[in-house]
Parts: structure tokens; C-alpha cells; sequence
């Protein structure tokens, strides 16, 4: 069977050749209403875009790298990541990009060479690259950032010359978390935070601390105690803190997982939210507002953030412009998971 040609697509969808080719390549100067016909044209033909050969004319192939690097085994169904992911792949997909994932190994704990992101990215032709679940100091990434590709990462601050974060203001956001519950009259704080190979952690825990001062409040250095990330993490951190003898009032975790783990700790405990324990999340995933009691929590714009990764990332594809940091909208989400201490 013949295959079908960018002509064929234009007599289809009734528009120009001229105006085929934007669309397909995801140029800005054409309508979201003919993109749409040109890319449903495109579907109804089963056309094949010859990514390679395009790419040795006009050095563009069309394609994207997604690195997702996965820590808890559940990939592309982690109640955060999964959001984040959609929001790029929808928003690079409609402006015609091609999205390679990439799944890797994320143990913060893990030995050894690491793999070649920019090998990877040279070997699958991607003319940039969005990161996921980035470890600090990582070589390869470095190593990445210095070259010509433009490099997007969620959450994690790199320095390149087309290198761009989008994210949060994590430390901000958990400042005002420590300030909500310090203003019920919590005096006993604590902290559940991830690992602090995370970028995130390290800005959480200054907002922590800084919360912490602007409420006049001091506590032990094990209030604060090092997790995971995961929901059996921030089971076995609650554990320990509740195990104190001075232990505290209020817990405040640096994922909506670890807080989950926390309810768990809690009940066994024979504690009740808030009348004994007030309990403060992050992320505000989908499960967050259907907790018994719905948790507190710290909202992100999950899907807007993948949105926003993939947008500065076709600023720097199509007008060669990058911006260090680009921010995302976030407010603590307050339910019944918090309430002033008991007497």
C-alpha cells in the first residue's frame, strides 16, 4: 500500500502543504484549529513521518527525551509522577513532538557507572531532554547540561547554558506549612522529610527550619528525621517519633505517600487525627482528600507542572530561549487532618 505523503494530509484536512509541514513540526505560527485537522488527517491516513531522514536535512527530528527515574519500582503510575508525565506527553504530542521515555533506576543509594543521558540522547536523536526524579550531583546530568541539547528538570536546579528548572517554591511552601500549624498552638514539631540525595528535600527542610524560627520554636534534632519518600518510609519514621517520650504534636511530612504511612503509625498507635496527632502533607495527590481524615497537605498543580516543563522546553526548542527557573503555582490545602493540640 502506497504511503501516505504530506499532500495526501493536505488535500484531506483542505489546507496548504506549507501548513501540513507546521503543524507536523510543531511550529507556533498556525492555528490550534488546523493543527487539530492536520493531526487528525495525519491519524485517519496512518502516516508515517520519516523522522531520520527529515533530521539529516534540517537537523530536527521532532523528538523529545523523557527521563523518569523511578525510585519505588512504580513507575509511570506514581500517584505524582503519573500526573506530571501527562501534562508533558499531552502538551508535546499536540504540538507534534515524539516523546522517548526513559525509565531508569533512581536508588539514591546505588553504586557504580553511571548511565549516559547524553549518550542516550545523541543515540535516539532527541533534540531535548525533560528530567524526572533527579538525584543532586549527578555526573551524567552535569555532563548533559554542558552540551548543546536544551535540558528541562522538574525540581532540581542545574546550571547550563540551556538549562532550565521548573518547580515550586519548596522551601516557601513548607515554610507556610509549619507556619499553619505553629499558629493552632503546635509547639512540638516535627519533620518526616525524603532523602536528601532529592533537591526537594534539601529546600523543605530549610523551609522547616525556617518556619521554625518565625514561630520562635526549637526542637531536638530528632524531630527531623531523614525517610524516603514512600508510605512504609514515613510508617517507620512516625513510628519512632511516637515512641518518644516527648513526642510530638504535630508531623509534617515532605510527601503526601510518607503522610499516608504516618496515618497508619498513628492508629496503631491509638492516637486519633487531629484530637491527638495534627498532620501535614505534600504533593496533594488524588488519595489526599479521600483520607480518613482528609489530609492537610501542601497542593501542587501536578498537571500544569508537566505542562509548564513542556512548554519551556519548546520556548528553548523553537526561539532557542531558556530560563533558569520557572514557577509553578502551589497554596496549602487545609482539611481536618490539622487541629490546635490537646490540653
Amino acid at each position: 500500500m502506497r504511503r501516505a505523503t504530506i499532500k495526501d494530509i493536505a488535500e484531506r484536512a483542505g489546507v496548504s502543504t506549507a501548513a501540513v509541514s507546521k503543524a507536523l513540526n510543531g511550529k507556533p505560527d498556525v492555528s490550534e484549529t488546523t493543527r487539530a485537522r492536520v493531526w487528525e488527517a495525519a491519524r485517519a491516513l496512518d502516516y508515517q513521518p520519516n523522522s531520520l531522514a527529515r533530521g539529516l536535512v534540517s537537523r530536527r527530528t521532532g523528538t523529545v527525551g523523557l527521563f523518569f527515574l523511578d525510585r519505588d519500582t512504580r513507575g509511570f503510575s506514581h500517584p505524582f509522577a503519573a500526573q506530571v508525565i501527562s501534562g508533558l506527553l499531552d502538551t508535546l504530542t499536540t504540538r507534534g513532538y515524539h516523546c522517548v521515555l526513559f525509565s531508569t533506576p533512581g536508588n539514591p543509594h546505588a553504586t557504580g557507572e553511571p548511565a549516559s543521558y547524553l549518550s542516550l540522547c545523541r543515540q535516539w536523536q532527541v533534540e531535548g531532554a525533560a528530567f524526572m526524579g533527579l538525584r543532586l550531583n549527578d555526573p551524567a546530568l552535569r555532563e548533559l547540561a554542558r552540551s548543546e541539547l536544551p535540558v528541562i528538570t522538574i525540581d532540581v536546579p542545574l546550571e547550563g547554558p540551556r538549562s532550565t528548572m521548573v518547580g515550586v517554591d519548596n522551601r516557601r511552601a513548607q515554610r507556610e506549612a509549619v507556619a499553619y500549624v505553629a499558629s493552632l498552638g503546635h509547639r512540638r514539631i516535627a519533620f518526616v522529610n525524603g532523602h536528601l540525595q532529592a533537591a526537594v528535600s534539601l529546600e523543605r527542610l530549610a523551609g522547616f527550619r525556617e518556619g521554625l524560627a518565625d514561630a520562635g520554636l526549637t526542637g531536638p534534632d530528632e524531630w527531623t528525621v531523614a525517610s524516603d519518600f514512600t508510605e512504609g518510609g514515613g510508617y517507620a519514621a512516625t513510628r519512632a517519633l511516637l515512641r518518644r517520650a516527648d513526642r510530638p504534636t504535630a508531623i509534617l511530612y515532605a510527601s503526601d505517600l510518607m503522610a499516608l504511612g504516618g496515618y497508619r503509625a498513628a492508629r496503631e498507635a491509638g492516637l486519633a487525627i487531629p484530637r491527638d496527632l495534627s498532620i501535614v502533607g505534600f504533593d496533594d495527590i488524588d488519595q489526599a482528600s479521600r483520607m480518613d481524615p482528609p489530609l492537610t497537605t501542601v497542593h501542587q498543580e501536578r498537571y500544569e507542572l508537566g505542562r509548564s516543563a513542556a512548554r519551556a522546553l519548546l520556548e528553548a526548542l523553537d526561539h532557542g530561549r531558556s530560563r533558569a527557573w520557572v514557577p509553578v503555582p502551589w497554596w496549602l490545602e487545609r482539611r481536618a487532618s490539622c487541629g490546635p493540640p490537646a490540653a
